[in-house]
C-alpha cells in the first residue's frame, strides 16, 4: 500500500521508469512537430495527399505523446501520494476518484 499503484509483480526502478518515459515523450514531441511541418511545406502536384498523409501521422504522433504524458503524471502521482502519504487531503482525494478521472484542476486534453 505504501508503494501506491506499483504492484509486487512490478520489477522496474521507478525513477528510471520516469525518466524512460520522458525521453519517449520527447521524441513524440519531436516526431509529432516533424509531421506537422512537413504538412505545412508540402508543395507540388500531389501535395493535398502528401498533406493529408503527414496530418495524419501527425495526429497518430499526439494520440502516443497522451499516452506517455498519462503514465508519466500517474508514475508522478503515485510519487507524490507515496511521499506526502495522508498529509494532504488534496492527493487524497485523487484515490476517492473514479479510473481515468482528472484529480481536480487538472488540465485535461482529449
Amino acid at each position: 500500500m505504501e508503494k501506491g499503484a506499483v504492484t509486487p509483480a512490478y520489477q522496474g526502478n521507478m525513477n528510471e521508469t520516469i525518466e524512460i518515459l520522458q525521453a519517449v515523450l520527447a521524441t513524440e514531441i519531436v516526431c509529432a512537430l516533424r509531421c506537422t511541418m512537413n504538412a505545412v511545406a508540402a508543395t507540388g502536384i500531389s501535395s493535398d495527399c502528401v498533406k493529408k498523409e503527414f496530418d495524419q501521422y501527425a495526429k497518430e504522433e499526439q494520440q502516443h505523446m497522451r499516452s506517455v504524458a498519462e503514465r508519466i503524471a500517474c508514475e508522478h502521482y503515485g510519487e507524490l501520494i507515496r511521499y506526502f502519504g495522508d498529509k494532504d487531503p488534496w492527493l487524497l482525494s485523487l484515490n476517492a476518484l473514479p479510473p481515468h478521472t482528472p484529480p481536480p484542476g487538472a488540465i485535461c486534453y482529449s
